[in-house]
């Protein structure tokens, strides 16, 4: 199968669309996270900054569970949990924004959040 002159314009002008598009997304650096935010039962408890020194928060639940969780060098992670099969201590280190850990018996999560470009994400309505 052979492409015809105007196929060959339209799949050149698709491919360089594409790459447009993730331009951005390349180029765009954004410095990493910048907070560990820590919710139990989806309400938000601590919201800590990963820089800094290496430091264990021990996060105590409304029935009892227990979890400890280590927050700074740029990330945070699970280093301890009451509950049974432990995956929330095997998912390791977050250290991109975006990037979370669930203990789903104790109901806790960690998230990562972080801003583009040094700047704190505000929308146009709350300032």
């Amino acid at each position: 199968m052979t492409l015809k002159r105007g196929d060959r314009r339209v799949l050149l002008l698709l491919a360089g669309l594409l790459l447009l598009s993730l331009l951005p997304r390349l180029f765009s650096s954004d410095g990493g996270p910048r907070w560990a935010v820590i919710y139990v039962d989806g309400t938000e408890r601590h919201r800590l900054d990963v820089d800094g020194p290496l430091r264990e928060i021990a996060i105590v639940t409304d029935d009892g569970h227990r979890s400890v969780i280590a927050v700074g060098e740029g990330g945070a992670r699970f280093v301890d949990s009451d509950c049974p099969d432990r995956l929330c201590i095997a998912r390791g280190h977050l250290d991109k924004a975006g990037q979370s850990a669930l203990c789903l018996p104790n109901r806790i999560e960690v998230r990562l959040e972080g801003a583009k470009n040094g700047e704190d994400d505000v929308d146009a309505h709350s300032q």
